[in-house]
Protein backbone atom coordinates (compact mmCIF):
# COMPACT_ATOMS: atom_id res chain seq x y z
CA UNK A 1 0.00 0.00 0.00
CA UNK A 2 2.35 2.42 0.51
CA UNK A 3 4.29 1.98 -2.36
CA UNK A 4 1.59 2.68 -4.60
CA UNK A 5 -0.64 5.37 -2.06
CA UNK A 6 1.25 8.30 -3.91
CA UNK A 7 -0.19 7.12 -7.07
CA UNK A 8 -3.59 5.70 -6.50
CA UNK A 9 -4.51 8.01 -3.42
CA UNK A 10 -2.94 10.73 -3.75
CA UNK A 11 -2.94 11.48 -7.13
CA UNK A 12 -6.81 11.05 -7.05
CA UNK A 13 -6.68 13.57 -4.65
CA UNK A 14 -5.34 16.03 -7.03
CA UNK A 15 -7.54 15.05 -9.75
CA UNK A 16 -10.52 15.83 -7.13
CA UNK A 17 -8.90 19.04 -6.95
CA UNK A 18 -8.52 20.07 -10.10
CA UNK A 19 -12.36 19.23 -10.74
CA UNK A 20 -13.35 21.73 -7.96
CA UNK A 21 -11.54 24.41 -9.13
CA UNK A 22 -13.68 27.16 -10.37
CA UNK A 23 -16.34 25.63 -12.09
CA UNK A 24 -16.76 22.41 -10.88
CA UNK A 25 -15.92 19.39 -13.73
CA UNK A 26 -17.45 16.14 -14.08
CA UNK A 27 -14.52 13.44 -12.87
CA UNK A 28 -14.31 9.99 -14.58
CA UNK A 29 -12.87 7.93 -12.24
CA UNK A 30 -11.36 4.15 -13.13
CA UNK A 31 -11.15 1.89 -10.43
CA UNK A 32 -11.01 -2.03 -9.99
CA UNK A 33 -13.58 -4.75 -9.05
CA UNK A 34 -10.87 -6.12 -7.12
CA UNK A 35 -12.19 -2.79 -4.37
CA UNK A 36 -15.25 -5.61 -3.86
CA UNK A 37 -14.81 -9.28 -2.23
CA UNK A 38 -14.94 -12.07 -5.03
CA UNK A 39 -18.68 -13.36 -3.77
CA UNK A 40 -21.45 -12.07 -2.45
CA UNK A 41 -22.31 -11.15 1.17
CA UNK A 42 -24.53 -13.73 2.76
CA UNK A 43 -27.75 -14.01 1.06
CA UNK A 44 -27.12 -12.02 -1.79
CA UNK A 45 -26.94 -12.95 -5.36
CA UNK A 46 -24.84 -10.50 -7.07
CA UNK A 47 -22.79 -7.66 -6.24
CA UNK A 48 -24.28 -5.12 -8.18
CA UNK A 49 -22.54 -1.83 -9.57
CA UNK A 50 -24.32 0.50 -7.11
CA UNK A 51 -22.73 -1.36 -3.86
CA UNK A 52 -22.25 0.86 -1.25
CA UNK A 53 -18.01 0.17 -0.36
CA UNK A 54 -18.78 0.72 3.22
CA UNK A 55 -21.02 -2.37 3.08
CA UNK A 56 -18.00 -4.94 2.38
CA UNK A 57 -15.04 -5.81 3.75
CA UNK A 58 -11.60 -3.81 3.21
CA UNK A 59 -10.17 -6.23 0.63
CA UNK A 60 -6.63 -7.17 0.65
CA UNK A 61 -3.66 -6.38 -0.92
CA UNK A 62 -1.75 -3.16 -1.32
CA UNK A 63 -3.17 -2.49 -4.54
CA UNK A 64 -6.48 -3.46 -3.55
CA UNK A 65 -6.80 -1.10 -1.03
CA UNK A 66 -4.70 1.79 -2.81
CA UNK A 67 -7.98 1.87 -4.86
CA UNK A 68 -10.35 1.27 -2.53
CA UNK A 69 -8.97 4.03 -1.07
CA UNK A 70 -9.59 6.07 -4.22
CA UNK A 71 -12.46 5.43 -4.50
CA UNK A 72 -13.86 6.33 -1.10
CA UNK A 73 -12.70 9.89 -1.84
CA UNK A 74 -14.74 9.60 -4.82
CA UNK A 75 -17.39 8.96 -3.31
CA UNK A 76 -16.91 11.96 -0.84
CA UNK A 77 -16.90 14.26 -3.23
CA UNK A 78 -19.66 12.82 -5.13
CA UNK A 79 -21.72 13.38 -1.83
CA UNK A 80 -21.11 16.85 -1.70
CA UNK A 81 -22.48 16.91 -5.54
CA UNK A 82 -19.30 16.47 -7.86
CA UNK A 83 -20.55 14.65 -10.44
CA UNK A 84 -18.76 11.59 -11.09
CA UNK A 85 -18.99 8.46 -12.86
CA UNK A 86 -16.58 4.98 -11.57
CA UNK A 87 -15.76 2.35 -13.93
CA UNK A 88 -14.90 -0.71 -12.23
CA UNK A 89 -12.61 -2.90 -14.56
CA UNK A 90 -12.44 -6.95 -13.95
CA UNK A 91 -9.96 -8.87 -15.49
CA UNK A 92 -8.58 -7.07 -19.11
CA UNK A 93 -7.14 -9.64 -21.88
CA UNK A 94 -5.58 -8.40 -24.79
CA UNK A 95 -6.67 -6.53 -28.35
CA UNK A 96 -8.98 -8.35 -29.91
CA UNK A 97 -7.66 -7.73 -33.33
CA UNK A 98 -3.90 -7.44 -32.83
CA UNK A 99 -3.56 -9.93 -30.04
CA UNK A 100 -1.44 -6.98 -28.07
CA UNK A 101 -1.15 -8.18 -24.46
CA UNK A 102 0.08 -6.70 -21.48
CA UNK A 103 3.16 -8.82 -20.96
CA UNK A 104 3.15 -8.84 -17.07
CA UNK A 105 -0.43 -9.85 -16.99
CA UNK A 106 -1.64 -13.15 -15.33
CA UNK A 107 -3.65 -14.19 -18.33
CA UNK A 108 -0.88 -13.74 -20.43
CA UNK A 109 1.80 -15.19 -18.00
CA UNK A 110 -0.31 -17.96 -18.08
CA UNK A 111 -0.48 -19.16 -21.53
CA UNK A 112 3.00 -18.38 -22.44
CA UNK A 113 3.75 -20.54 -19.53
CA UNK A 114 1.52 -23.63 -20.91
CA UNK A 115 3.31 -23.11 -24.01
CA UNK A 116 7.08 -22.84 -22.30
CA UNK A 117 6.44 -26.16 -20.17
CA UNK A 118 4.69 -27.74 -22.75
CA UNK A 119 2.18 -28.94 -20.05
CA UNK A 120 -1.14 -27.39 -18.21
CA UNK A 121 -3.41 -28.90 -15.05
CA UNK A 122 -6.23 -31.51 -16.75
CA UNK A 123 -9.39 -29.88 -15.88
CA UNK A 124 -11.33 -27.16 -17.82
CA UNK A 125 -10.94 -23.88 -16.04
CA UNK A 126 -13.30 -20.61 -16.81
CA UNK A 127 -11.12 -18.02 -17.61
CA UNK A 128 -12.46 -14.02 -17.24
CA UNK A 129 -11.31 -12.01 -19.78
CA UNK A 130 -12.51 -8.72 -21.75
CA UNK A 131 -10.78 -7.29 -24.83
CA UNK A 132 -8.51 -4.15 -23.74
CA UNK A 133 -10.08 -2.67 -26.80
CA UNK A 134 -13.52 -3.54 -26.11
CA UNK A 135 -12.76 -2.31 -22.60
CA UNK A 136 -11.29 1.05 -23.56
CA UNK A 137 -14.23 1.93 -26.05
CA UNK A 138 -16.67 1.26 -23.31
CA UNK A 139 -15.25 3.97 -21.01
CA UNK A 140 -15.03 6.02 -23.26
CA UNK A 141 -18.83 5.85 -24.60
CA UNK A 142 -19.85 5.59 -21.16
CA UNK A 143 -18.26 9.30 -20.07
CA UNK A 144 -19.98 10.73 -23.26
CA UNK A 145 -23.63 9.52 -22.18
CA UNK A 146 -25.19 12.47 -19.95
CA UNK A 147 -27.24 10.22 -17.91
CA UNK A 148 -24.09 8.22 -16.63
CA UNK A 149 -23.13 10.73 -13.97
CA UNK A 150 -23.38 9.37 -10.55
CA UNK A 151 -23.55 5.57 -11.61
CA UNK A 152 -20.98 3.03 -11.42
CA UNK A 153 -20.67 0.56 -14.19
CA UNK A 154 -19.00 -3.42 -13.80
CA UNK A 155 -16.35 -4.36 -16.89
CA UNK A 156 -16.53 -7.27 -16.76
CA UNK A 157 -17.35 -10.23 -19.42
CA UNK A 158 -21.14 -11.47 -18.55
CA UNK A 159 -19.73 -15.12 -19.30
CA UNK A 160 -16.61 -16.88 -18.64
CA UNK A 161 -14.47 -18.01 -21.56
CA UNK A 162 -13.23 -22.40 -21.27
CA UNK A 163 -9.46 -22.68 -20.82
CA UNK A 164 -10.29 -25.42 -23.50
CA UNK A 165 -10.50 -22.99 -26.27
CA UNK A 166 -6.56 -21.53 -25.13
CA UNK A 167 -5.32 -25.60 -25.38
CA UNK A 168 -6.94 -25.48 -28.60
CA UNK A 169 -5.84 -22.73 -29.88
CA UNK A 170 -2.34 -23.88 -28.75
CA UNK A 171 -2.26 -26.92 -30.72
CA UNK A 172 -3.66 -24.94 -33.37
CA UNK A 173 -0.46 -23.08 -33.83
CA UNK A 174 1.72 -26.16 -33.48
CA UNK A 175 2.63 -26.42 -29.63
CA UNK A 176 1.77 -29.44 -27.94
CA UNK A 177 0.09 -29.19 -24.40
CA UNK A 178 0.24 -32.26 -22.63
CA UNK A 179 -2.87 -31.93 -19.93
CA UNK A 180 -1.55 -33.38 -16.55
CA UNK A 181 -3.11 -34.13 -12.80
CA UNK A 182 -2.79 -31.15 -10.91
CA UNK A 183 -0.18 -32.39 -8.58
CA UNK A 184 1.82 -33.07 -11.11
CA UNK A 185 1.71 -29.11 -12.65
CA UNK A 186 2.10 -27.64 -9.08
CA UNK A 187 4.94 -29.65 -8.48
CA UNK A 188 6.64 -28.11 -11.97
CA UNK A 189 5.32 -24.84 -10.18
CA UNK A 190 7.30 -25.65 -6.87
CA UNK A 191 10.73 -26.30 -9.58
CA UNK A 192 10.14 -23.08 -11.31
CA UNK A 193 10.02 -21.08 -8.12
CA UNK A 194 13.20 -22.53 -6.81
CA UNK A 195 15.26 -23.36 -10.25
CA UNK A 196 13.89 -20.69 -13.07
CA UNK A 197 13.26 -17.33 -12.00
CA UNK A 198 12.79 -16.26 -15.77
CA UNK A 199 10.04 -18.73 -16.31
CA UNK A 200 6.33 -16.71 -17.23
CA UNK A 201 4.93 -18.91 -14.98
CA UNK A 202 7.42 -17.53 -11.76
CA UNK A 203 5.67 -14.27 -10.56
CA UNK A 204 2.43 -16.52 -10.59
CA UNK A 205 3.31 -19.32 -8.20
CA UNK A 206 2.51 -18.07 -5.12
CA UNK A 207 -1.43 -17.42 -6.25
CA UNK A 208 -1.87 -21.57 -7.06
CA UNK A 209 -2.72 -23.72 -3.86
CA UNK A 210 -0.80 -26.92 -3.64
CA UNK A 211 -4.13 -28.76 -3.75
CA UNK A 212 -6.88 -28.72 -6.86
CA UNK A 213 -9.48 -26.08 -6.36
CA UNK A 214 -11.02 -27.38 -9.57
CA UNK A 215 -13.14 -30.24 -10.19
CA UNK A 216 -11.94 -32.73 -13.34
CA UNK A 217 -15.83 -33.97 -13.32
CA UNK A 218 -16.89 -33.23 -17.08
CA UNK A 219 -20.62 -30.99 -17.50
CA UNK A 220 -19.43 -28.94 -14.44
CA UNK A 221 -21.10 -26.02 -14.40
CA UNK A 222 -18.98 -22.95 -14.06
CA UNK A 223 -19.16 -20.76 -10.86
CA UNK A 224 -21.37 -17.32 -11.64
CA UNK A 225 -19.91 -13.90 -12.22
CA UNK A 226 -20.60 -12.95 -9.13
CA UNK A 227 -20.73 -9.28 -10.14
CA UNK A 228 -24.00 -7.27 -11.82
CA UNK A 229 -23.44 -5.78 -14.85
CA UNK A 230 -26.97 -5.26 -15.88
CA UNK A 231 -26.04 -1.60 -15.75
CA UNK A 232 -23.22 -1.48 -17.71
CA UNK A 233 -24.66 -3.93 -21.06
CA UNK A 234 -28.10 -1.31 -20.58
CA UNK A 235 -26.04 1.45 -21.40
CA UNK A 236 -23.59 -0.21 -24.06
CA UNK A 237 -26.62 -1.56 -26.26
CA UNK A 238 -26.84 1.20 -28.55
CA UNK A 239 -22.78 1.37 -28.68
CA UNK A 240 -21.30 1.84 -31.96
CA UNK A 241 -19.13 -1.51 -31.18
CA UNK A 242 -20.15 -4.90 -30.11
CA UNK A 243 -18.64 -7.42 -27.73
CA UNK A 244 -15.94 -9.06 -28.81
CA UNK A 245 -16.96 -13.16 -28.75
CA UNK A 246 -14.96 -15.49 -26.40
CA UNK A 247 -14.26 -17.85 -28.96
CA UNK A 248 -11.84 -20.14 -30.79
CA UNK A 249 -10.15 -16.98 -33.17
CA UNK A 250 -10.24 -15.01 -30.05
CA UNK A 251 -7.57 -17.06 -28.53
CA UNK A 252 -6.15 -18.24 -32.11
CA UNK A 253 -5.22 -14.10 -32.31
CA UNK A 254 -3.76 -14.17 -28.54
CA UNK A 255 -1.85 -17.30 -29.55
CA UNK A 256 -0.68 -15.66 -32.61
CA UNK A 257 0.38 -12.85 -31.38
CA UNK A 258 2.26 -13.36 -28.48
CA UNK A 259 4.72 -16.34 -30.10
Amino acid sequence: YNQLKAANVDGTREIIKLACHGTLTPLHYTSTLSVLPPTPLPGESKIYEQADLSDYPVPAGGYNRSKWVAEQLIAQVRDRNLPTTIYRPGPISGHSETGIFNRNDFLYRLMQGYIQSGMAPNGETPLDLLPVDYAAKSIVYLSQQPETIGKAFHLIHPNHASSNLLFEACQAAGYTIQLVPYATWYQKLQNIAQDDPAHPLYPLVALFSSRQTTTNEPAQTPPEIPFDTTQTYTYLKDAPFDLPPRDQTLFNTYVKAMT
